[in-house]
């Protein structure tokens, strides 16, 4: 019971940060230049964290997800050949997305009998006028899709150029750290819906977590639920997954 009461409160907590972070978003105020906050990152390995629209760092509880039993994860998206390749952009003005002006990522992974292969970029401008900027750079090392056009890209950040996020000059997410990233292809033609990705991506600074922790299947993916899916903005956005 003392188990369950804590994954309730996990949850509670983590769907009220959320809507926090939503109302927060809606709100026509002034672009924030900082976070609140400027004191030092104390980042655990181990740890699984993600950014909220006004920059600052949230760690997930894991040990309450985790309900007291030991986690297992299934190798691989099961269909051993499957491939995205995405490339589209988020800006502060269309999401309500407070500290960051804009997010902008390229996704190219494939996977066949050989592994997975293929690399990431992630572009970020924060600031009163996009003035900071950082670059991430991402070898990829696992991919899962399904049928319905779903993918969960993930890899290691091998690069970090330009600014840190964080007042402190900590780096987030550092070289090392492993990222997880969630599009969706909804077809093509004139009568197709909008390519959907998801707002966020998750965060283990060791890397040393399995790359299936937040598949479309993993037993923690329920997380990506918090995140719900946004259209593309631009028509130059595209999203293909096979």
């Amino acid at each position: 019971m003392k188990t369950m009461k804590s994954l309730f409160g996990a949850l509670s907590l983590l769907v009220i940060l959320m809507g926090a972070a939503f109302i927060t978003g809606c709100q026509k105020e002034e672009v924030k230049e900082t976070p609140s906050t400027d004191a030092a990152l104390n980042l655990d390995p181990n740890g699984v964290y993600y950014m909220t629209p006004d920059g600052s760092v949230q760690q997930i509880d894991l040990d309450a997800l985790q309900n007291g039993e030991e986690l297992t994860f299934r190798n691989g998206n099961g269909n051993g050949n499957a491939h995205v390749n995405a490339h589209y952009s988020w800006q502060a003005n269309s999401v309500g997305h407070g500290f960051y002006k804009s997010h902008t990522f390229q996704l190219n992974a494939t996977e066949n009998n050989q592994g997975v292969s293929g690399v990431g970029h992630i572009w970020r401008t924060w600031g009163a006028e996009g003035e900071f900027s950082q670059h991430l750079i991402i070898d990829a090392d696992c991919l899962f899709t399904n049928e319905q056009g779903e993918a969960v890209f993930t890899g290691i950040v091998a690069e970090v150029i330009g600014d840190s996020p964080q007042p402190s000059g900590d780096p987030f997410p550092p070289v090392g750290a492993r990222v997880w990233v969630r599009v969706k292809d909804n077809g093509k033609g004139p009568n197709a819906p909008l390519d959907q990705y998801k707002p966020i991506f998750f965060i283990n600074p060791s890397g040393t977590f399995p790359c299936d922790f937040f598949a479309l299947n993993g037993e923690i993916s329920f997380l990506w639920n918090f995140f719900p899916y946004e259209n593309v903005a631009n028509s130059s956005d595209n999203i293909n997954v096979k």
